[in-house]
């Protein structure tokens, strides 16, 4: 598997919108892409910071999507509500374990 964990600033105000963008890209494309699962995390005590996770079939299918024209439309969507641009760290998963809770 392959996948990337990026950094976001939200503008004051946007969160509702990006969530929702988020929400709805995963949605209406997540499994066509390759994605397999996705993580939205507000860091503690900030907020409008994020990371998200995105979690890929493997390295090709991750590399497809970023790619993909339509993908950088729902990015620029996304990137709306952002303060910033996003800091991406892309990787191989070489380890993951999935406990009962979950």
């Amino acid at each position: 598997m392959f996948g990337t964990v990026a950094h976001m600033t939200v503008q004051p105000g946007k969160e509702p919108e990006f969530l929702s963008v988020g929400e709805e890209w995963t949605r209406v494309r997540g499994e066509g892409t390759g994605l397999v699962a996705e993580y939205v995390f507000r860091v503690e005590g900030q907020e409008r910071q994020f990371l998200v996770i995105g979690i890929f079939r493997d390295q090709e299918t991750y590399r497809q999507n970023a790619s993909d024209p339509e993908t950088d439309r729902w990015y620029r969507k996304l990137r709306a509500t952002l303060a910033s641009d996003p800091e991406w760290n892309d990787g191989e998963i070489v380890q993951s374990m999935l406990l009962g809770g979950i």
